[in-house]
């Protein structure tokens, strides 16, 4: 399985954040490819795991940035409001040492200033975690 390990002394305050880049789909690439249509740049940004999240999420504004249309919608809760309409996108996410995912994702806007993807329990469902506290590091891999 291909796998990555973060370490920071600051996972205790920040949680755990790596760099991420968002993009489309490896089908959709094709497509663009196909077309002779330019691809569209993946955004570099930092994603922040989070087990108590049901769902990922991606920042308001990247799908709009990177021309993805929707492919579902879905009512969700967040802390601060219930009910909340959220559209859903086809993305590719690639984290450090060309580990790949690739699903869906909501877009909602940011919870953090400098946190634009949140990985939820959907896609840490695919793969395994382990966070080694002592250590200040986790790996991550599908």
């Amino acid at each position: 399985m291909p796998s990555f390990t973060m370490r920071n002394p600051q996972f205790l305050s920040t949680g755990l954040v790596a760099p991420v880049s968002v993009g489309i789909t490896a089908v959709a690439e094709d497509l663009y490819k196909k077309t002779g249509s330019p691809i569209p740049r993946p955004i570099v940004t930092n994603a922040k795991i989070d087990t108590g999240a049901d769902r990922s999420v991606i920042g308001k504004g990247i799908a709009l940035e990177l021309g993805l249309k929707p492919v579902g919608m879905c009512m969700v809760d967040t802390p601060s409001s219930k009910n909340f309409h959220c559209y859903e996108y086809a993305v590719r996410l690639s984290f450090p040492n060309d580990v790949v995912w690739q699903g869906t994702m909501l877009e909602l806007p940011a919870a953090k200033e400098s946190i634009e993807v949140l990985i939820g329990r959907d896609i840490l469902g695919h793969g395994v975690l382990m966070y080694i506290g002592y250590d200040n590091s986790f790996s991550l891999c599908f």
